[in-house]
């Protein structure tokens, strides 16, 4: 077989990988580098898509999720195999019941299959600890990780789709602050509050339209925009906290003007 590295007949134009023991693929380069780690460390193809499995749950929430299936076809000293981790419909459903499944809600939701399954094929074929496979995960999900633009956009369609009510009240718990109450002092500054309850804003900025980094906490950007009470404000990590105050992120990366969003 004769591969001419040269040529690429595709619009993206990508170029090719090459490695002696092994590539990881996906679409986050944090997931991607979490299946690298385990390699590195002596771990196999199964230990290397189960920590990039579970890794995407984390960073890539608005695609992955751990209540979702599993599926994998293995390919293990010269023998092949096929695994099926997807759920059942919930024991208390009826196809009586229900005459249309709607897109969201709990109706259309199956029993997760996912862990289990990355359990099994650690079990059977991994050669490092299942502990150790979550660890990226686990690292990205305690201490944060930089959102891509692309992920942000993604998130903030997720966000417009799901409606903000009691059957998804965990949801918004778990991927938003907007609706929370806060707790701080008057008086301090936004941003303190805003730490303190393990928030990590990433600000966007008028002049330009990508991340500029971590809450400065010290109002040295004049140019970095926050929602406050419904209206743009400039320096939000020093504004001084009230009662009652509502504090919005921006969520996403846009062409438009402030104003327009």
């Amino acid at each position: 077989m004769e591969i001419n590295y040269y040529d690429n007949p595709f619009a993206s134009k990508r170029t090719n990988v090459i490695a002696r023991n092994g590539v990881v693929c996906t679409g986050n380069n944090l997931a991607t580098q979490a299946g690298l780690r385990m390699l590195m460390q002596g771990g196999n193809a199964v230990d290397a898509a189960i920590a990039t499995a579970a890794c995407l749950t984390v960073v890539e929430p608005c695609s992955n999720g751990l209540g979702s299936d599993g599926f994998a076809i293995v390919w293990m000293k010269d023998k092949m195999y096929g695994m099926n981790s997807s759920g059942h419909s919930p024991y208390a459903i009826s196809a009586d019941k229900v005459d249309e499944i709607p897109k969201r809600g709990w109706i259309p939701v199956t029993v997760p299959g996912a862990v289990k399954g990355w359990k099994a094929l650690s079990e059977r074929f991994g050669s490092l600890p299942f502990k150790k496979l979550l660890e990226p995960a686990i690292d990205y999900a305690r201490n944060g990780y930089p959102v891509s633009a692309e992920i942000a956009r993604m998130w903030k369609k997720a966000l417009n789709a799901i409606p903000n009510s009691e059957e998804f009240k965990s949801w918004y718990d778990t991927f938003t602050f907007d609706g929370k109450t806060l707790q701080g002092y008057a008086g301090e500054p936004i941003a303190m509050a805003l730490k303190n309850a393990g928030v990590m804003v990433h600000r966007y900025t008028r002049k330009e339209h990508k991340p500029r980094g971590i809450f400065c906490a010290i109002g040295r950007c004049t140019d970095c925009v926050m929602v406050v009470n419904g209206k743009p404000n400039i320096r939000t990590c020093v504004t001084p906290l009230e009662e009652g105050m509502k504090v919005q992120t921006q969520y996403g990366v846009s062409d438009k003007p402030f104003e327009e969003q």
